[in-house]
């Protein structure tokens, strides 16, 4: 989550859509000219400038601002007359795309290990054993979308092109991190991974994503930082 003073903006962050990386890309404009360093990990900074949600391990009750906020969370700390003036954005994900990141990202790391010999059995056994969990609350308020851009992580370089055109910001590609990027394997495609069991339990618990968004099964993703 990032707040820009300087550049009136607001970036909520969502799950799995190379959020880790946009936060580094765009928090040098939250911070004091020349303060920022690259890392993939911060602690909650807070300047006449801009405000950077914590991100990373030793999240406690002191921290009033950190990456995953939702979106009335933000609103209710900043005030209804700067949400409302400034930029917001967030970027979503193709959920059967966005489900098979995590699920890569989560075995890696041991927080899950599913059983099943092959991966679709395990991806499986994963949504059976835990449901996946929408974060459309960190860009809607009451479900209704609260932000002014949606960006597209299947078109996400395009995107933030136009983005960064419309809040005058230079678009510098070359600069964008990788963080977190290598769970999933390259050949880990979507059409291979789901059964017909995992596809009914993505498609309930994202009804409102399909529906709103338009994202169809065959969708594929351009893996940017997954």
């Amino acid at each position: 989550m990032l707040i820009s003073h300087r550049h009136r903006f607001i970036f909520l962050k969502t799950f799995k859509t190379a959020g880790t990386s946009l936060e580094s890309y765009f928090e040098r404009h939250c911070l004091p000219a020349g303060a920022w360093q690259p890392q993939p990990s911060r602690r909650e900074t807070v300047t006449s400038q801009g405000i950077i949600g914590h991100r990373g391990a030793g999240l406690g009750p002191e921290v009033r601002w950190w990456n995953h906020m939702t979106a009335s969370a933000v609103c209710a700390q900043l005030g209804e007359p700067q949400w409302s003036e400034y930029h917001k954005f967030c970027v979503v994900r193709n959920p059967y795309d966005k489900v098979v990141s995590m699920f890569f990202f989560r075995r890696q790391r041991g927080i899950i290990k599913p059983p099943g010999a092959s991966e679709a059995e395990q991806l499986e056994n994963a949504l059976r054993l835990e449901a996946p969990v929408s974060d459309r609350n960190v860009y809607c308020i009451d479900d209704r979308i609260a932000v002014d851009s949606v960006l597209r992580y299947e078109r996400l370089q395009a995107d933030l092109a136009d983005l960064c055109t419309r809040l005058g910001l230079p678009w510098r590609p070359q600069e964008l991190p990788r963080y977190k990027a290598g769970f999933r394997p390259p050949e880990a495609r979507v059409e291979a991974l789901y059964t017909e069991a995992s596809r009914a339990i993505v498609r309930h618990a994202y009804a409102w994503e399909f529906e709103t968004f338009g994202y169809g099964f065959g969708d594929q993703a351009q893996e940017i930082a997954p």
